[in-house]
């Protein structure tokens, strides 16, 4: 039985853990994290103003009235636009 098992029992117990078991415990746990930070970052891809008005097909003014409506949140950074890819596909799949 490895320490993830004992953990998902919920047993009231008192364990000795080796130091391999131990360290084997905490390389699968980082993993986990580092697999789910990287999925996170895949998401958070930021697209330019052209390059969003490009995807969608449409004038820049139609991205700022989006904008200005609430259909296409951006984010400003030092005077400049951006627009998150997940927003533009989630907006793609409404229409």
């Amino acid at each position: 039985m490895n320490i993830a098992s004992i953990l998902n029992s919920n047993a009231n117990v008192s364990v000795t853990i080796g130091l391999n078991d131990l360290n084997e415990f905490f390389l699968s746990v980082v993993n986990a994290a580092n697999s789910a930070e990287n999925k996170k970052e895949e998401k958070d891809v930021y697209l330019t103003i052209e390059e969003t008005c490009n995807k969608l097909h449409i004038d820049k003014s139609t991205a700022w009235r989006w904008s200005k409506i609430g259909l296409l949140p951006k984010i400003k950074t030092g005077g400049k636009a951006f627009y998150r890819l997940s927003d533009i596909k989630k907006l793609l799949k409404e229409e």
